[in-house]
């Protein structure tokens, strides 16, 4: 049932099923966002007393679930806008398949869902395509990054796998370890089309996403930022949990499906293949008035979450200070790799329609042991039990770290998963 149909029955009690948007709390009120598909999104309401507290409401829906909805429709005034918003205030609810049978994801069904991406993407598979070729290339190009950057290697991989699947990651630690840096250049082993963005407490998402102008959207007009925006194959956030938490929240959506949220009047589709962003600490997602901004959720967003660690006097790097950093990345040794990087990408055909196809390869082609499936699950159990809910990653997110073991088993060579990609992997998550 779409919103013109539901617009004749305010007043009147409705079944809807669909998917859910997005979750926030306001003024002690709880509601979310009913993806009725082709873009159309419905505002939902619950009572104040539904649940007895939030810590209940932000598990008891998932973004991306299926869900069924029962309540009465009515219009509300959106205070910003002075719009009519059609909204749902929630009699009843359940979890529910939807219509064409697409499938709700949960704790027993990871290893049929890896099944089906298989199939997937054994159908999406150029038969022509030469993964080794490839692999070789970013191999080459993987080296000689190392050869510069010291002591990095592990970060490397995982931001290495990480643009092949399409993931988030976010580095973690102090200041002059390199983070930027490497990401920055791992970043153009695949494509010019790289945003690079500093947060600061200042930021506001004009200056991120760029000003969006209703009237000129109407009319099929984007301005230059929000186009460099959505077009850019990578994006850098450069510390980004120094920004406001209502930035980085707004910024969800992006981080799970690559749209941008325009107002009641749909969404934006962004091309951004993988984001990075770096961190000079971490949220503590444990606290109270974390868990009110939201920003639990940011641990899901990101699929790795590598922290980088300091290195001794004793270890061979040129990235030990601050200084260091800044002397390098200015450094003759620098600028030569990033020619290199440039010459050898366009020389080999990697792009980001190649990263797609050697996705594809190692998802159809890599096979997965049945304990690597009991070890996510348990892996899942322990976090929980011992870290809390918050940390536990949800069986989209272990999708998403099988598929990225699969993704360095690949370019290591192989066509089955081994406990080294596990522990790679699984070690770089929390």
């Amino acid at each position: 049932m779409k919103l013109d149909e539901l617009k004749s029955k305010v007043g009147q009690v409705v079944e809807l099923k669909g998917k859910v948007g997005r979750v926030w709390f306001k003024n002690g009120s709880f509601a979310l966002k009913l993806d009725l598909g082709d873009g159309q999104e419905l505002f939902v309401r619950f009572p104040k007393d539904t649940f007895q507290n939030q810590e209940s409401l932000s598990y008891e829906f998932a973004v991306g679930e299926n869900v069924t909805l029962v309540g009465t429709l009515s219009w509300s005034i959106n205070k910003n806008t002075g719009d009519k918003v059609l909204v749902l205030d929630v009699n009843s609810y359940k979890k529910a398949k939807l219509d064409n049978n697409e499938e709700v994801l949960n704790g027993d069904n990871l290893k049929d869902l890896a099944e089906k991406e298989s199939e997937h993407y054994n159908d999406v598979l150029n038969k022509d395509f030469n993964p080794y070729e490839v692999i070789s290339a970013i191999r080459e190009l993987e080296g000689k990054i190392n050869e510069v950057v010291k002591n990095r290697e592990e970060m490397v991989r995982l931001l290495i796998n990480s643009s092949i699947y399409g993931a988030n990651t976010l580095l973690v630690g102090g200041v002059g370890v390199a983070k930027t840096m490497t990401t920055e250049l791992v970043s153009h082993i695949f494509s010019d089309r790289v945003l690079y963005y500093q947060f600061s407490r200042n930021t506001e998402m004009d200056s991120v996403i760029g000003h969006i102008n209703l009237n000129e959207l109407k009319r099929g007009i984007l301005r230059y930022e929000t186009e460099r925006f959505l077009n850019a194959d990578f994006h850098i956030y450069d510390e980004f949990f120094q920004t406001h938490g209502r930035i980085r929240a707004a910024l969800n959506d992006y981080l799970v499906r690559r749209v941008i949220t325009v107002d009641q009047r749909g969404v934006l589709e962004g091309r951004t293949r993988a984001i990075f962003a770096t961190a000079n600490f971490l949220t503590d997602l444990t606290k109270p008035e974390v868990r009110e901004t939201g920003d639990y959720a940011i641990a899901d967003r990101f699929h790795i979450v590598y922290n980088v660690p300091e290195l001794s006097d004793k270890e061979e790097t040129t990235i030990t200070k601050k200084a260091d950093t800044e002397k390098l990345a200015s450094s003759e040794s620098i600028k030569n790799l990033r020619k290199e990087i440039a010459e050898i990408r366009k020389s080999k055909g990697i792009s980001v329609e190649t990263l797609e196809q050697l996705k594809a390869y190692a998802i159809s082609n890599v096979r997965v042991p049945d304990w690597v499936y009991d070890t996510l699950t348990l892996f899942a159990r322990r976090t929980k039990f011992y870290l809390g809910r918050y940390y536990a990653p949800s069986i989209r997110k272990r999708l998403h770290l099988l598929n990225l073991m699969r993704m360095n088993a690949a370019l290591e060579g192989r066509n089955v998963v081994l406990p080294k990609d596990v522990e790679l992997i699984l070690s770089n998550t929390l």
